[in-house]
């Protein structure tokens, strides 16, 4: 049977015709652009370019010399914008002077070179067109008639719906259109970047807009792109079977096609999905893996402290606060980090405010962004910086936006170009603390404190039964909580009013260090015997420590037991002695009904022992003496730890008993 073809143009569809008669419709035609033919077997109207290679001896024959040269032309205009990316190396010179006439030349002489030789490849196509006979399957195939003619024409023409029906040619649709959907993918992050840039800096629904918008746009023109290259593959197969040849590159082109597929799939679960689901989580639940922030004002709104994540609404929160406490000039910083956009927020804010940062605990990730804002910048002795570049949803780029942000700030604020370095190479997984040193000589901080001077800061928690937690893991405060309860509880409330109120850990410190002295002093002589012969050897240690350090400090020491700043002279060893007696004292303190005083003899042999290391009566006075002249304080102190080594010498019984009188008195 004879195929039956059908014919659609503008005026409407016509037909069925046989190969002889369609053959004499098509010669009426003078232009094929939209002329369509349909037989069974086809599975929708197909141009008649596409059906049959050569219709140049036909009456009005379409030539492809200009169309091949406006190809041509367009390739060398895409090669001169690609050679903007310099991926060839710089190719333009500076849009200035000579400058820009050369580059115009460079672009005219590439475009136009290639539509040159593209017209000549048209020109001789259509010679050896015009000397051939129209080729085609009219009479090629057979099949039983179709029971089911398309009605209408394709709609849309555009060729953005030509290229997704497989309309082009195979190599326009896979190089072509490859190449514009690759550009359009590389310009579109930064069309959305732009529509929804915020003046404000981190908006979380402005970032959520641009992820989903970026992915939908790559997802969609490239399912465009490989879906217009498989039906173009699948046209040109069934083409050159009609004509009773192979067509290998179309075979490549499909396999190409579903590597691509494969490969988009692959970026979509591996960068795609972890970038919506943080987007999502960040716009819409408050970014739930990032902790809460609190901020908390102090010393009459002077000082002010940031603590937890730094996330969306911290900085619009801080704002509002340094706005209504004009006299604030410090802000304490102790978090983990957060988000990189947020922390440039409030950098900006920091700065702009003229504030110092000041670091008590830690600051970590984004954290060190805000700090860097700081007028003065001041670490508290121990305290920690922590560096790494930042990353986003999985990824860990060596040069993204984030990284860019992080680079620009700390150059801004002045530090050290290879320490901006050494910051950034650190990957997100790790953290780099410097030591104070280094943080020093690269201008990172400006200053190191022993915390005197601010506010006590830098807990994670604030609340009395963070305070008690706290003090009842130090020592001696531990065994205090155990035996005396109510003054625990009493030391726990002072210790958080003193918080509250703005003191300085210094301030906080020397009140709790007054209130263990009280209980010490009130307990001490209470102790078991061999906890106060080992106080006595403590003693006598601590004085021998502070006389060589300060006559005068180990005096006061010796005289009224104030011990000033210089606990830090004495060896740590001798300090952790300390530390375990009043454990002891604490815990073994209990009355003790007829104590005795020792007896004269007793007192002769203590003397008589001092005596044989040579200790004078006129040294016996002189720790009598109630006002001892500057002179003689370092002999006092001498004499002082002396009396304590000998009375921890003696029998147990009776050095404890001296011990006792002693403590007693005081």
């Amino acid at each position: 049977m004879a195929v039956e073809w059908y014919l659609q143009d503008l005026r409407g569809q016509s037909g069925p015709f046989d190969s002889v008669e369609l053959r004499r419709k098509l010669k009426t035609y003078t232009n094929f652009e939209h002329v369509y033919v349909w037989r069974d077997g086809f599975p929708d109207w197909k141009l008649v370019s596409e059906v049959f290679d050569f219709i140049d001896d036909i009456p009005g024959g379409k030539r492809v010399k200009w169309r091949w040269a406006s190809y041509g032309l367009i390739i060398g205009f895409l090669i001169c914008a690609s050679d903007g990316f310099e991926w060839r190396g710089k190719t333009f010179l500076a849009w200035q002077g000579n400058g820009t006439a050369e580059n115009i030349g460079y672009i005219a002489g590439t475009a136009g070179t290639l539509a040159l030789v593209f017209l000549v490849a048209g020109l001789i196509k259509d010679w050896n067109s015009s000397r051939s006979k129209i080729r085609s399957n009219l009479g090629s195939a057979t099949s039983e008639k179709s029971q089911a003619v398309p009605l209408k024409p394709p709609i849309y023409m555009n060729f953005v719906a030509k290229n997704w029906r497989g309309d082009y040619r195979l190599w326009v649709s896979y190089w072509i259109f490859g190449l514009i959907g690759n550009v359009a993918i590389a310009i579109v992050p930064l069309g959305l970047a732009e529509i929804f840039r915020s003046k404000s800096g981190f908006q979380p629904i402005n970032l959520f807009a641009i992820v989903v918008g970026v992915w939908i746009s790559i997802i969609a023109i490239a399912v465009w792109q490989w879906v217009g290259v498989w039906r173009s593959a699948n046209n040109y197969i069934e083409q050159r079977s009609l004509q009773l040849k192979g067509a290998p590159w179309a075979g490549v082109a499909k396999i190409m096609a579903v590597l691509a597929f494969i490969q988009l799939g692959s970026s979509a679960v591996t960068f795609g999905l972890p970038q919506l689901t943080e987007v999502t989580q960040i716009a819409f639940f408050d970014d739930p893996d990032i902790p809460n922030y609190s901020i908390r004002i102090m010393r009459n709104g002077t000082e002010a402290e940031i603590t937890g994540g730094i996330k969306y609404g911290l900085t619009s929160d801080f704002q509002k606060i340094v706005r209504a406490s004009r006299q604030m000039k410090i802000v304490h910083l102790n978090s983990i980090g957060g988000r990189i956009g947020e922390g440039e927020k409030l950098y900006n804010l920091i700065k702009d405010s003229r504030l110092s940062t000041y670091v008590s605990a830690r600051c970590l990730s984004a954290c060190t962004l805000a700090f860097s804002g700081g007028n003065g910048r001041v670490l508290r002795h121990g305290a920690t910086l922590g560096f790494h570049r930042g990353s986003f949803a999985g990824t860990d780029a060596k040069d993204s936006a984030e990284l860019q942000g992080q680079r620009k700030i700390f150059t801004a604020a002045g530090f050290d170009s290879h320490f901006i370095s050494r910051a950034l190479a650190t990957p997100s997984a790790e953290m780099w603390e410097p030591s104070e040193s280094e943080l020093l000589n690269a201008g990172v901080i400006t200053g190191i404190s022993n915390g005197s001077d601010y506010a006590a800061s830098g807990y994670n928690e604030i609340s009395k039964d963070s305070f008690y937690k706290s003090l009842s893991k130090a020592r001696p405060y531990a065994a205090i909580s155990v035996r005396f309860p109510k003054t625990f509880e009493d030391m726990v409330n002072e210790y958080y009013n003193g918080f509250v109120d703005g003191k300085t850990e210094t301030e906080i410190g020397a009140s709790l260090h007054d209130r263990l002295v009280k209980l010490l002093s009130a307990i001490r002589h209470l102790a078991d015997d061999d906890v106060l012969i080992d106080l006595g050897n403590v003693l006598a240690d601590q004085l021998a420590a502070l006389k060589n350090q300060s006559p005068t400090a180990c005096y006061r020491y010796a005289a009224i037991g104030v011990l000033d700043n210089s606990s830090s002279q004495i060896p740590p060893a001798i300090i952790k002695r300390e530390l375990d007696v009043e454990d002891r004292i604490i815990l073994t303190a209990s009355k003790r009904p007829g104590a005795k005083e020792p007896d004269k003899d007793l007192w002769l042999k203590l003397f008589g022992r001092l005596g044989s290391k040579g200790v004078t009566k006129e040294d016996i006075d002189l720790i009598g003496q109630s006002n001892v002249a500057e002179s003689q304080k370092g002999r006092y102190c001498s004499v002082m730890a002396a009396l304590y080594k000998e009375i921890a010498a003696l029998p147990q019984r009776e050095g404890a008993m001296f011990m006792r009188s002693m403590l007693s008195d005081k």
